[in-house]
């Protein structure tokens, strides 16, 4: 009985642990487009694809940037900020934890510059220590193609 119990024991404290996940994802490895549309329209066709591939939206910020340059004429960068809220996804001994942080910068009236970043972190058995990755292609191109979808309509 008491060898059952000594099993079953690391089972009890599988959803028990505590991981950290910042809020701002560091620039590691982006996936980075030019989209063909403006910074609002972008916005829209960001936040519509995430929502369709299952990711509720936290966090839409836009801002103005004044770059202070050596000319005369100063000039202002329009920027968007989009943060998912921390999706969670199931393995067999632990779960996984993941999160987009979406940047748009607007080039001009016709085009935006679109930097996603991504962060999955995953505490693995038996210490739990966690396992980062900035990486998951496959995601990123879904994103990307409903992006392109929402733009196109």
């Amino acid at each position: 009985m008491k060898k059952i119990i000594i099993l079953l024991l690391p089972l009890i404290f599988i959803n028990c642990v505590t991981i950290e996940i910042p809020e701002q994802i560091k620039a590691e490895s982006p996936y980075e487009k030019k989209l063909n549309a403006g910074l609002e329209e972008s916005i829209n066709a960001v936040t519509k694809a995430l929502e369709a591939l299952g990711w509720k939206i936290d966090i839409v910020s836009r801002s103005r940037l004044i770059e202070d340059d050596k000319s005369f004429d100063k000039r202002s960068t329009h920027l968007a900020y989009i943060f998912t809220e921390l999706k969670q996804s199931y393995k067999l001994l632990t779960s996984s934890y993941s999160i987009f942080n979406v940047r748009l910068e607007s080039v001009d009236e016709a085009q935006t510059q679109i930097s996603v970043r991504y962060l999955s972190v995953t505490p693995m058995p038996p210490l739990y220590r966690e396992k980062f990755n900035y990486r998951n292609d496959r995601l990123a191109e879904k994103l990307f193609s409903k992006i392109d979808t929402y733009l196109n309509k």
